[in-house]
């Protein structure tokens, strides 16, 4: 469910072409955040490619849900509400269409704090 956040290497890339840069990169520690915007964007492809590909929009949506689960209390209003829209507009799901009422009213105020927190 969770999703990692991130990349990192043992220090700063060489000044030589990105190609000549041998240093092993990757990922950091699973983030509530990350988990959180991740959960909207699998909804999000899951419905883009769902008439092409349904068992691969099928997949994606289940990604879509754990990575909602392991954000837990820490979602960001805003993932929250790209999450609970692209949701309802795949599934039709109920529980979906609440949060999009509960949360589109107090989306003014998510420019002025940092990601809606």
């Amino acid at each position: 469910g969770g999703v990692r956040w991130g990349d990192s290497t043992m220090g700063f890339p060489d000044w030589v072409p990105f190609d000549r840069d041998h240093k092993p990169y990757g990922t950091l520690r699973v983030d509530d955040s990350a988990s959180g915007f991740a959960a909207g964007l699998f909804m999000n492809l899951a419905r883009v490619i769902k008439p092409y590909n349904p068992e691969r929009s099928a997949e994606l949506q289940k990604r879509g849900d754990l990575a909602f689960q392991a954000a837990g209390a820490k979602f960001k209003p805003a993932h929250k509400l790209y999450f609970a829209i692209q949701k309802y507009l795949l599934t039709g799901d109920e529980t979906a269409h609440e949060m999009v009422k509960e949360l589109a009213p107090r989306t003014s105020s998510f420019p002025l704090l940092p990601l809606g927190r």
